[in-house]
């Protein structure tokens, strides 16, 4: 048997080949299964942490499992996903130095959720799991910030090196939109403001006159020169 370490109702156990077969479509590292966490007994579930949020949100599961050491006749590690107490999956027997994979799709859950790897009745051997990885399945993917807009903010990008560093689309997600703009919620936002107060821009202002949208521009403290563009006096703004 790998060797193992006890840590309260679990042991990590180290496998006995130095490589294990990886031949799943989700391509995990080897590394992953060169370790697994094993219950203390067959008694004992493993309960998989899932970090989801308290309402619930589609999911999408991996579970990668690898046996750790060659079993005699006598020994069969046999396990089972319980959803909630329920059993929701086959009986899953791990190979020894070859990876497996369970995947959990199709599902509603929770932080509430109850997830656990239970033995099945003829295992002599806990449940074990070398990795897990959950997912959230967002909705359906969006065109992205207005076009025009985002050449607005490229042409700005490219003219004030300072703001050179945001990547990613402007506005989406929404939580993680630049901080420097505002943006309209739907699938295909507009940015509506420009807060570049105290950012140490300096030079000439570049044309950014598709930014339609526009309703607020704050450009307090910073060393612009140059007289103010003729393509400001077509947005209708409140200029900072």
């Amino acid at each position: 048997m790998g060797s193992g370490r006890q840590r309260c109702w679990f042991t990590v156990l180290t496998s006995d080949e130095l490589f294990t077969e990886v031949g799943l479509d989700d391509s995990p590292p080897s590394a992953v299964f060169q370790n697994a966490f094993a219950s203390n007994s067959t008694s004992t579930s493993i309960q998989l942490a899932t970090n989801l949020p308290t309402t619930e949100v589609p999911i999408y599961i991996n579970m990668y499992f690898s046996e750790v050491a060659v079993l005699d006749s006598t020994e069969i590690r046999s396990f089972e996903l319980r959803i909630d107490g329920k059993s929701s999956s086959k009986p899953f027997i791990p190979v020894y130095a070859k990876a497996g994979e369970m995947v959990l799709s199709n599902e509603t859950a929770s932080s509430r959720t109850n997830f656990t790897l239970a033995t099945t009745s003829d295992s002599t051997l806990p449940p074990l799991i070398n990795a897990l990885e959950v997912f959230t399945v967002s909705d359906e993917l969006t065109d992205g910030t207005n076009s025009d807009d985002v050449d607005g903010l490229v042409a700005l990008q490219r003219e004030f090196d300072v703001l050179g560093d945001w990547g990613g689309d402007p506005c989406l997600p929404a939580p993680y939109s630049w901080y420097w703009i505002n943006c309209t919620s739907g699938s295909t936002p507009r940015v509506t403001a420009l807060h570049l107060g105290s950012f140490g821009l300096s030079g000439l202002l570049p044309d950014f006159s598709s930014m339609t949208s526009l309703e607020i521009i704050d450009l307090h403290n910073n060393s612009l020169i140059g007289s103010i563009p003729e393509f400001l006096g077509t947005l209708r703004i409140e200029l900072v």
